[in-house]
């Protein structure tokens, strides 16, 4: 079974959608690729 999703991004105004058939595991992914982007932003000196 295929899930549609939908996923916006305020920083970019954009919305993205797509499907998977395993939901959980694109919602982390998407989630880490999130958490990865803010880390390489933030100055941390």
């Amino acid at each position: 079974m295929f899930v549609v999703y939908a996923l916006y991004s305020a920083k970019y105004d954009q919305l993205y959608i797509g499907y998977t058939a395993d939901l959980i595991s694109r919602f982390h992914a998407h989630n880490s690729l999130l958490l990865q982007d803010i880390l390489s932003n933030t100055d941390l000196g």
